[in-house]
């Protein structure tokens, strides 16, 4: 059965490749095809996915199963969802929307046993627990030459200390910080503009990617992190990893309830809807950082592995893609011959395509995503006839800036449009 069926790992974000990726080898083994659909390919692939009769559809993301919902049109579909981040402090990691998928791979034990008390009644769907992004870190430290990331900068290997941040990290606040050479900051990607601004003397910051986080993780002595996932599968690597909270470090919330940063209140480090939370006596403040960053020892008891409770931290298996390809078969053998349905093209996927045609015509162009989307639902819900509102979205187009742009530059000729009205159509 598993050999006639076409599945497809959805990525609306980078982050989220390398937890769908390291499983398309083991889905490659069993199924007719796997095809990993990045952000940028979404909106030429979804029209494949649209008329396939079942395909069964992976997601690290809730808005590319949104996409792909819209896509479908109503027809079903396999749905399983996976976890690009192992962090269970912000509000999404319990989304109620998890019950939508078939099945829900749960990337810790702590965060699968949360979902399934809040939502007994679909308890079944969150057992499974597998975190493939930690095989693809595994991989790529065990890829690292010889060579040492070039931030280190020569400093000797126990003066390496590596601090990991989240999102919305204020930079004003390193300068505050020990500037010393073998201090390294990693930054989340989204904070690579206001990262190249950043002046310090002899400590350095790296903006994250996948490799420089292995080769960083690999070499350093210590680890200080925070809420990080990126601070959990650290932890996971290296015994000497610590953490620290303090809201001085921010320039927003982070998504977080303000008492998550007040250490004298209940909600300090709380894992929202369960019992535990973050020991304020092993987690470092912002003096505590800096003096750690002097080259002061951090108090006995205080690395992660010392004090996390069972299931907060992933285990270094080597077979959490091989475990969740196993379960993504055994979740379509049981599920897809119940929805396996033929149909007609949807007319969802006929507005995706007009708009592609749009955006080809008009702007000379790939469609962008998730703007393409909305250009979709919008055609979808107008209700003027056919030939109508495809003229008035190829208008649309052409009166935007960018539209208005290539018709001054001459880069644009006026298209041929033909308007085929299907037997469902009123025009």
């Amino acid at each position: 059965m598993l050999d006639n069926i076409k599945v497809y790992l959805f990525s609306a974000e980078n982050k989220d490749n390398y937890c769908l990726e390291p499983t398309a080898s083991h889905l490659a083994r069993e199924f007719k095809s796997v095809d990993v659909v990045r952000s940028g390919e979404i909106c030429d692939k979804m029209a494949e996915f649209s008329v396939d009769p079942c395909p069964v559809a992976i997601f690290s993301s809730l808005s590319a199963y949104d996409y792909a919902m819209f896509a479908r049109g109503g027809r079903p579909f396999v749905s399983i969802g996976l976890e690009h981040g192992v962090a269970p402090f912000k509000t999404y990691t319990f989304n109620p929307r998890f019950v939508e998928y078939d099945c829900y791979v749960s990337p810790t034990a702590l965060w699968g046993d949360r979902l399934a008390r809040l939502n007994p009644r679909y308890a079944k769907k969150f057992e499974n627990v597998a975190y493939p992004r930690l095989d693809d870190l595994a991989a790529r430290i065990d890829r690292q030459g010889e060579d040492l990331h070039p931030a280190w900068g020569g400093a000797s290997p126990k003066a390496r200390d590596l601090v990991i941040f989240s999102w919305g990290v204020e930079f004003s606040a390193l300068y505050q910080m020990p500037d010393r050479a073998g201090v390294v900051y990693l930054v989340h990607p989204a904070m690579a503009k206001k990262a190249k601004d950043v002046r310090l003397q002899a400590a350095q910051v790296v903006v994250s990617t996948p490799d420089a986080a292995a080769s960083l993780i690999r070499d350093a002595n210590r680890i200080f992190g925070d809420f990080s996932s990126m601070t959990l599968e650290a932890a996971a690597f290296k015994e000497r990893t610590y953490m620290f909270v303090d809201r001085r470090f921010y320039s927003t919330g982070c998504d977080l309830k303000p008492d998550f940063f007040v250490r004298d209140r209940p909600g300090f480090g709380k894992v929202e809807s369960t019992t535990f939370s973050l020991p304020a006596k092993h987690v470092l403040n912002f003096d505590g950082l800096a003096k750690a960053l002097s080259g002061k020892a951090v108090p006995a008891g205080g690395t992660i592995r010392a004090w996390a409770p069972r299931g907060l931290l992933p285990e270094v298996t080597g077979d959490h893609s091989l475990r969740t390809a196993q379960v993504i078969s055994q979740v379509v053998r049981r599920v897809w011959p119940e929805k396996h349905e033929f149909g007609l093209m949807s007319p969802s996927l006929r507005a995706i395509q007009t708009v592609g045609s749009a955006y080809k015509d008009v702007l000379g162009r790939r469609p962008d995503y998730p703007a393409a989307f909305r250009h979709a639902k919008n055609f979808l819900e107008n209700p003027a006839a056919l030939p109508l509102k495809t003229l008035s979205l190829y208008t649309a187009f052409a009166q935007s800036p960018e539209g208005k742009r290539r018709w001054a530059a001459q880069d644009f000729q006026v298209p041929r449009v033909i308007l085929e009205a299907l037997p469902a159509d009123d025009a």
